[in-house]
């Protein structure tokens, strides 16, 4: 969701963070990943929508090879 990584992630190496940052602002600049907003103002939640299937599958992959070697 548009919240910070850092603030919200469980304390445990099993778990992976997959982040997009949003589109730039207005101004030109770079708006926060961590936006958290009830209702993203951004026609495309980049956020969240561009964060693909094979994405989380790798992470998931990766994550549960990491279980099976620890």
């Amino acid at each position: 969701g548009p919240t910070d990584w850092r603030r919200h992630l469980p304390k445990s190496d099993r778990c992976v963070v997959l982040q997009k940052g949003c589109l730039p602002d207005s101004k030109g600049g770079q708006a926060s990943a961590a936006c958290y907003r009830g209702q993203c103002k951004k026609e495309i939640q980049r956020c969240m929508e561009e964060i693909t299937v094979d994405e989380v599958m790798r992470a998931i992959e990766t994550l549960a090879e990491s279980v099976k070697t620890a």
